[in-house]
């Protein structure tokens, strides 16, 4: 009997062990493709807020997708801080996003210290961006 209980208390320990061992699931990395894909709609979109009235269909389909985008950036950064290089990844995807373009001209007042921390993270992840990303504004070009 005494074996018996051995064996079952030996058994509950490894379960409750490999439960507790486990790593939670990195929320950010399930976002990657979707902010990927809503940056890419939002890339497409631009060239109509320059052609077509605010008050057009056309403008207003291509604000709903541009929102789309600026939504889910704002999702990725409210998350809590990521623990892996994964999440960390998307975390400088969403920031690369948000400051797109921001240092052509003059920036406002964090667009240029957000800009090195997502090249930072990029960097360091080893994340390219997507060719539709039109950089950061500051870019020599040769």
């Amino acid at each position: 009997m005494r074996a018996a209980l051995a064996m079952r208390s030996a058994g509950l320990r490894e379960r409750l062990e490999a439960r507790t061992g486990r790593k939670p699931a990195e929320p950010h990395i399930p976002l990657r493709d979707r902010l990927i894909a809503a940056h890419a709609a939002a890339m497409a979109v631009r060239p109509v807020f320059e052609q077509e009235h605010p008050d057009s269909i056309a403008y207003k389909a291509a604000l709903t997708v541009d929102n789309g985008m600026w939504t889910l950036i704002n999702d990725v950064l409210a998350l809590p801080a990521p623990k892996t290089a994964a999440g960390l990844a998307v975390v400088g995807l969403a920031l690369a996003f948000q400051v797109e373009g921001a240092l052509s001209g003059k920036p406002w007042e964090n667009e240029e210290k957000i800009a090195a921390a997502a090249r930072a993270i990029l960097s360091v992840t080893g994340t390219v961006l997507p060719t539709c990303f039109t950089g950061f504004g500051d870019e020599v070009t040769a």
